[in-house]
């Protein structure tokens, strides 16, 4: 997808995109298939916390993502061959991993979908949702937080994420 200017959404208003920022879901996202290309926003200060994975196929579409190093939780993957295909993974991109925030419940509580991380090949821009994922509680070590993105890059520090 060619696309780069402002994109009216929904929920963000109009927003500037660029070429650089669009993330492509090669089968989209469950529940969200017709969804193939996205674009990851933060919001305006130092260190974000919340970043929204904005549809660039649907104006409607939005999901609330974050760092799983905010929540103390790692990851290591074993990645099928067609996951590595739709990521076009070779052995030196580097992988970063987000998890959707949705509420659950009446007491509309907010949980991280952490067996559902959204894993994204920096070099290729492409991604996936890894589907029943097993995490780990990452104790005593020094983990770092999505600091610097910007709403026009996908330039993720991230969290443990190995592959295995």
């Amino acid at each position: 997808m060619s696309i780069s200017g402002l994109f009216h959404t929904t929920q963000l208003g109009s927003v500037e995109v660029t070429q650089q920022g669009i993330l492509t879901f090669p089968k989209g996202i469950p529940s969200f298939e017709h969804c193939q290309n996205w674009h990851l926003f933060h919001e305006e200060k130092k260190d974000p916390v919340v970043f929204w994975l904005q549809s660039l196929d649907d104006p409607d579409v939005m999901l609330n993502v974050i760092d799983p190093a905010m929540l103390d939780v790692g990851y290591h993957l074993a990645l099928t061959e067609t996951e590595r295909y739709d990521l076009q993974l070779q052995p030196d991109h580097i992988l970063v991993a987000l998890l959707i925030l949705s509420r659950t419940g009446s007491e509309s509580r907010i949980q991280a979908q952490t067996h559902a991380p959204i894993i994204i090949n920096l070099n290729t821009q492409r991604a996936i949702q890894k589907m029943n994922a097993q995490c780990h509680i990452l104790s005593n070590q020094a983990v770092q937080a999505v600091t610097d993105v910007k709403p026009d890059t996908t330039s993720l520090k991230n969290n443990d994420l190995r592959l295995i």
